[in-house]
């Protein structure tokens, strides 16, 4: 078993277009040997005390080769470590993406839809883990099923290995 991190974000807006997805958090294993990381868990939910009754969709995807794509632009976030004697992390995380990153698998890793009236937490077994290896980046995706932004709390769970 690797190293645990964890990465919340709260109050966080998806963008208001119908079925268009929006990275809401990327994870990236730079292009240096032995950087990888297993996605363990994600949380995802309404953000306010009366959460929207308004559907969600979800999406977890990968780019297989960040380096031919593209890692977006995006604020960087600190992966707060399970251990706190823990050395930091050597993947590193942004979200508020003003440009999206590119070259998305067609074929995702999972996806659903929710209501924002409810939250899940989605949790995968080591040996069935999304699996980022060096110069890879793991999105969580949202998207609201009408033309209105959701504003939601999320979490992620990752395990460098």
């Amino acid at each position: 078993m690797g190293r645990r991190f964890s990465i919340h974000l709260d109050n966080v807006a998806t963008n208001a277009v119908a079925d268009t997805y929006r990275t809401m958090l990327g994870m990236f294993a730079s292009d240096v040997a032995g950087n990888r990381f297993k996605l363990r868990a994600i949380a995802i939910g309404g953000s306010e005390d009366a959460p929207q009754d308004l559907a969600l969709g979800i999406q977890v995807a990968r780019i297989d080769d960040v380096s031919a794509g593209g890692a977006g632009t995006s604020t960087a976030i600190t992966p707060e470590q399970f251990d706190s004697l823990s050395k930091a992390s050597a993947i590193t995380a942004g979200h508020t993406y003003t440009a999206e990153p590119t070259a998305y698998n067609t074929v995702k890793l999972f996806q659903m839809d929710i209501n924002l009236r409810n939250s899940i937490r989605i949790e995968w077994p080591e040996e069935d883990a999304p699996v980022a290896n060096r110069d890879q980046l793991i999105g969580i995706l949202c998207c609201p099923r009408t033309g209105a932004a959701r504003t939601l709390s999320l979490s992620a769970e990752f395990e460098e290995f």
